[in-house]
């Protein structure tokens, strides 16, 4: 695999500034351990737990201060909060995220397993995987990436050679990860997630990321006919946590009202 060209990372600790550079190093590994840790935690202990109320606004509530810290919380090394420095893309990788989207699509319908798929509900469930796609690009793209560039900025120094491939290989299993237990898509995402790291190192343009992750997520459901849940939802298509969290909030809310 051929070496990234360099992008703006973390700069080598001046003399004197070890102390500096190594406590920043280690904030970013604590904020990419405990965001992942709170994305299973919420999957798979908190979520499936959901009785009452207070459970709903426990589980909602965690939920909105992550993404609150997430939204508000600067880049390494930067100032200003991740929504108000959101990447400029660039002319020439406007067609990359375009040409990536084609080519899975073209693979999909190779080798789908549906003979006559609903090309009306496979765009209409595109427009409903948008947000979704969005949280995780924002998520992985704008918070983790930058975190796991300054995490491996020392192995870079000593091993130039490697550049960012520990970075693209490590958010692609983190991504990989996100969808288990569901097998098959588990596979697929580490490979697009791979893919799609590779070419924002390059281009960077979170908006057709966005825009290519809720197209291949509802062409994965109606070309190849697999589901898309994961976590518990995946053994129970009746398992929704977020849903069941607004159902219960409302239900409260009425009752006091």
């Amino acid at each position: 695999m051929p070496s990234l060209p360099s992008s703006p990372g973390p700069p080598s600790a001046a003399p004197g500034g070890t102390e500096h550079a190594s406590g920043a190093i280690a904030v970013a590994g604590m904020e990419v351990l405990a965001s992942v840790a709170i994305f299973h935690y919420c999957t798979w202990i908190i979520g499936p737990r959901i009785e009452t109320s207070e459970d709903a606004l426990a589980y909602l509530g965690i939920l909105v201060v992550s993404a609150l810290y997430v939204l508000l919380r600067p880049s390494p090394g930067g100032v200003t909060p991740l929504v108000c420095s959101l990447p400029k893309p660039t002319l020439r990788g406007i067609m990359v995220f375009p040409a990536i989207t084609a080519v899975t699509m073209a693979l999909l319908w190779l080798f789908r397993l549906e003979a006559d798929p609903e090309w009306k509900k496979l765009c209409g469930d595109a427009s409903k995987y948008l947000a979704l796609a969005a949280v995780q690009v924002i998520w992985l793209y704008l918070f983790l990436l930058p975190r796991l560039r300054r995490l491996v900025s020392t192995l870079r120094d000593k091993f130039p050679a490697l550049g960012d491939k520990p970075v693209c290989f490590t958010l692609a299993l983190i991504f990989a990860l996100n969808h288990l237990p569901n097998p098959l898509l588990t596979i697929c995402t580490g490979g697009i997630g791979l893919v799609w790291t590779l070419a924002y190192l390059r281009f960077p343009n979170p908006y057709l990321l966005t825009l290519s992750h809720a197209v291949l997520a509802s062409a994965y459901l109606h070309l190849l006919g697999k589901s898309t849940r994961v976590g518990l939802g995946y053994w129970n298509p009746d398992y929704h946590a977020f849903n069941k969290s607004l159902r219960l909030i409302t239900h409260w809310i009425t009752g006091v009202f």
